[in-house]
């Protein structure tokens, strides 16, 4: 304000001196020149810049009289931009983004110490100058075939926008692009065998149509997608209710299910396999395997397991329910206790009762004193099956609760007043609801003259019965009870014989009468008239049945099944009747009455089913009628039925497999027949008359089959056949039998070296050849390339201490190389594995009965080799089973054994090959002509050829 005021009294004096007209003279003319002068600006030069570039504003002030006091720059015209620093001598702003040249004129304005201003004006050319895009199309990529994959780019502009992308393929196969005109395009990697190398390349373009371009490389290796299944391999049949399939796959598999459930990839996964455990419905199941494989969601072909009611192998004990007419049997073949409807379409388990003593089971089974049934009889209300058994060779009578399968024992050697009595085996036990307040059972006693006993349900005991002594009707110390039922209900009628003569007798006994004093007999009878080569009952019967209805009894003795007709005393051949309906000679024996029907198992003719004769009052003087009752367990091809069949052999490398049938009754040849496991079709490689068929291996080098000729009266010992066509050469015969010592032999059993492509022969020596004191048993070595027999392992003097074991020593049936200690393997004699070094022709007991531990030796009829378990695999006849040997110890351990959770049993094994890298073994069954799988990692089993 000061400085205001004092610039105002200057300007009025001046005014004034003006008005005075100035005539001050010389010291007048001073005074006017301190007025003050303006000040000068330069807004510096014109310039030209870039667009999108800082621009500096340099301008400058000065004032002659005074000071500049402020500078203040602004844009006067063109595009407006931001001026910084725009009250200082030097401003900035950054030139504008532009398409066409422009022009921005700024004003410099400065103000001196006395308030005068000037101004200045520059002009700023700015041009447009274009930066080039940037591009970066991706890090390279490893990728699997038929996957989709992601190419991801990007770009930048610096002074402007990316207004495109374009994605091309520059180089290696061809394929298509999706969103080729976006930063993120993709594309299907194709399918390949092989590794390749793809290129791309991703083209931006800015809003100034300027481009950058960046590439990226895609490998793209071969993917395993491969899923297989491995159990089952082929349409199958089994009497589980549930199935396990078991199979492999590649890395790089996704979301692998069956029937839409997830499969289980942890318990098998050592062994690189997977498994799903589903349900079977009764009938046909079908189940699809699907899994992703990259892109593609892939379906396989249905898998088929049929299920039928659990098969009765052996039909000891029958006890049937009167309501509903269904029976309970107890099937000596599964050791199991099962329950059949009255149409026999169904079979299910009850229990089964502990088989195998490996591994050890005792304690188990003495916990529930556990033994088969002896005879059993089913509860007035069906919810018990009372039973007696003779477990520790103790009599015990038992129940198994129907609905939990509980096992309760209700007299032995804990009760009260405990007899051991001796009972008589397969005889039924008979319920009789009338006698006590909750009835009582009847048993009939194996000792002579030794009547039967009651046991009582409520009192827990034993109630002897008091019979007149035999003796007095039959004049013999020596005469037994065979068979006690009910004529009636208040009757029993009693058969007793005299010693093992033809004697036998018939009585009645009126119950009530033993209430209140000693049982008397009425109506003896003794029969005398034999009819049809059938023999009356004797001490040495132990098969026996009582038909009510027509008040005859059924018994059996070798070869006849007979029946007496007690009214009428006559003894009759049922054999005649029964085979006319079916029924198999040799499985007479095995019979049932119940009710009012006649049960046999039917065996291998009818393939395990039941026959149900129909028995009529007046049974037997009338006609039988017949069903066969039990699960069809026919599967595969229908007209593949071999009579006597012996080895099967495994081709890997054409998924193929080879059956021998030893020799065709209806053709009198020996056949063999081929199964493409791809396609599940059989056709018969060839039929050969004049020889039989045993022992068979598969040699991969020259594609055949090399099959030991069992047929004694030959010198044909081994045929090579063709694969291809079925044709045959006789590989060893007399020929080449005269190149070794002592030519007169026969070949026992042989096993394959495929590597060293050697063919080793068991044989035993004629007897007449072999030197005194030697054993008949040699090993020879077939050279398959040179053609040439040895003897690696000649005959010993078996009188030697240490060749005292090989008496009467042979190669039983198979006999297996082990590539691994160099030796071959087979059965021998007296519970014995026996052992033979190829090399040095050292013989050694390669697992004795008593000596390692595991199921017993006996009668293991099929061997084979799983290198990769350390193991010898065999098929066992006496167990039924599949075990296997440690090739190390020759200890031995169950794969599969015969519990009906595994399947259906093996009846008769003879023949064992396996899939190696599956660990799937196929098993024939010499009792009804079928070929089964078997899983050996589960120990499930399936039927795939029954015919």
């Amino acid at each position: 304000m000061k400085r205001f005021s004092t610039q105002l009294f200057v300007l009025l004096f001046i005014t004034q001196l003006f008005a005075c007209g100035g005539g001050g003279g010389e010291e007048d003319s001073n005074k006017a020149s301190i007025a003050n002068v303006a000040p000068t600006t330069n807004a510096g030069s014109d310039q030209t810049v870039n667009e999108v570039t800082t621009v500096s504003l340099t301008g400058s002030g000065t004032d002659s009289d005074g000071t500049i006091e402020s500078y203040s720059w602004t844009q006067t015209d063109g595009n407006p931009v931001t001026l910084t620093n725009a009250n200082t001598a030097t401003a900035t702003f950054d030139a504008p983004s532009t398409l066409v040249q422009l022009t921005l004129t700024f004003q410099l304005t400065v103000t001196d110490n006395e308030g005068a201003t000037a101004t200045d004006v520059i002009a700023i050319m700015v041009n447009p100058v274009n930066v080039a895009p940037s591009t970066n199309a991706g890090s390279d990529q490893t990728v699997n075939e038929v996957t989709t994959v992601s190419l991801t780019g990007s770009g930048t502009d610096s002074d402007g926008t990316i207004e495109s992308y374009s994605w091309t393929q520059t180089d290696g196969n061809p394929v298509a692009i999706t969103s080729a005109d976006t930063a993120t395009a993709t594309f299907d990697a194709p399918s390949t065998l092989v590794q390749l190398t793809l290129t791309f390349q991703l083209t931006v373009t800015d809003n100034e149509g300027a481009t950058a371009t960046d590439s990226v490389i895609i490998t793209v290796n071969h993917a395993d997608y491969s899923v297989n299944v491995v159990f089952p391999k082929v349409s199958s049949l089994t009497d589980n209710d549930s199935i396990i399939i078991r199979g492999t796959q590649g890395q790089d598999v996704e979301n692998l299910s069956v029937n839409g459930t997830d499969v289980d990839r942890i318990t098998y996964q050592t062994e690189g396999f997977w498994t799903v455990e589903l349900p079977l419905a009764m009938g046909e199941n079908a189940f699809n395997v699907q899994y992703s494989a990259g892109n593609d969601n892939i379906t396989l072909d249905a898998i088929d397991v049929k299920r039928v009611g659990i098969a009765v192998t052996g039909t000891r004990q029958i006890a049937k329910n009167d309501d509903d007419g269904s029976y309970y049997i107890y099937d000596d073949g599964t050791k199991s206790i099962l329950h059949r409807t009255a149409d026999g379409t169904n079979t299910s388990a009850i229990y089964q009762f502990r088989i195998e003593d490996f591994p050890n089971d005792d304690e188990f089974r003495d916990e529930l004193k556990e033994d088969p049934p002896e005879g059993m009889v089913l509860s007035e209300d069906g919810s018990l099956l009372y039973y007696w058994n003779d477990f520790e060779d103790t009599f015990r009578v038992m129940a198994i609760t129907l609905a939990t399968g509980t096992l309760t024992e209700l007299y032995g050697p804990d009760s009260a007043g405990y007899i051991d009595y001796d009972v008589n085996d397969d005889t039924n036990m008979l319920l009789d609801t009338s006698r006590g307040t909750a009835g009582q059972i009847l048993l009939t006693r194996y000792r002579k003259d030794e009547p039967p006993i009651f046991y009582d349900i409520a009192l827990k005991s034993i109630i002897e019965m008091d019979f007149p002594d035999l003796q007095t009707i039959t004049a013999s110390s020596r005469s037994f009870y065979r068979s006690v039922d009910y004529k009636d209900d208040n009757t029993l009628i009693v058969l007793f014989a005299k010693d093992d003569t033809q004697e036998t007798y018939t009585a009645e006994v009126e119950l009530a009468s033993c209430d209140v004093a000693p049982c008397d007999f009425s109506n003896i009878l003794q029969v005398t008239t034999v009819n049809d080569g059938c023999q009356a009952m004797t001490e040495s019967y132990n098969k026996y049945g009582y038909h009510q209805a027509s008040h005859s009894v059924v018994y059996y003795k070798y070869p006849k099944l007979c029946v007496l007709d007690i009214a009428n005393q006559t003894i009759s051949d049922l054999e005649p009747q029964l085979n006319d309906l079916g029924a198999v000679s040799n499985n007479l024996s095995q019979f049932n009455v119940a009710d009012n029907e006649l049960i046999f198992d039917s065996g291998s003719s009818a393939n395990l089913q039941q026959l149900h004769y129909q028995l009529a009052a007046n049974f037997p003087s009338v006609n039988l009628s017949a069903e066969f009752k039990g699960p069809d367990l026919t599967i595969g091809d229908a007209t593949l039925s071999p009579t006597t069949p012996r080895e099967v052999v495994i081709n890997s490398d054409d998924n193929l497999l080879y059956w021998l049938d030893r020799k065709n009754t209806g053709l009198s040849a020996a056949q063999v027949h081929s199964l493409d496991l791809a396609n599940n079709s059989w056709t018969t490689l060839g039929s050969y008359p004049s020889v039989s068929f045993e022992i068979a291996t598969y040699n991969s080098v020259s594609s055949s089959l090399f099959v030991y000729n069992d047929d004694s009266s030959s010198d044909e010992e081994v045929f090579e056949i063709d694969v291809d066509t079925g044709d045959y050469t006789v590989l060893i015969g007399a020929t080449e039998k005269a190149t070794i010592a002592y030519p007169n032999f026969n070949v026992d059993s042989m096993a394959l070296d495929e590597a060293n492509q050697i063919l080793y022969l068991a044989r035993q020596i004629d007897f007449s050849d072999v030197p005194a004191n030697f054993g008949r048993f040699s090993l020879l070595a077939w050279d398959i390339e040179k053609k040439v027999l040895t003897d690696v392992s000649p005959i010993v003097d078996i009188t030697l201490p240490e060749n005292v074991a090989q008496n009467n020593f042979y190669a039983n049936y198979d006999m297996t190389f082990d590539p691994v200690n160099n030796q071959v393997i087979f059965y021998g004699t007296s519970y014995t594995l026996w052992a033979v070094d190829v090399t040095t022709g050292a013989r050694r007991v390669f697992s004795a009965q008593d000596v390692q531990g595991g199921p017993d030796i006996s009668n293991t009829r099929g061997h084979v080799i799983d290198i990769d378990n350390n193991r010898l695999l065999a098929s066992s006849q006496d167990h039924e089973s599949v075990f296997a040997y440690d090739l190390d110890t020759g200890e031995r351990s169950f794969v599969s054994t015969k519990s009906i959770e595994n399947g259906i049993n093996l009846q008769q094994p003879i023949g064992i090959d396996l899939f190696k890298d599956d660990q799937v073994s196929v098993v024939a069954d010499e009792r009804i002509d079928a070929l089964f799988m078997v899983d050996n990692l589960t120990g499930h089993r399936l039927l795939i050829q029954n015919q």
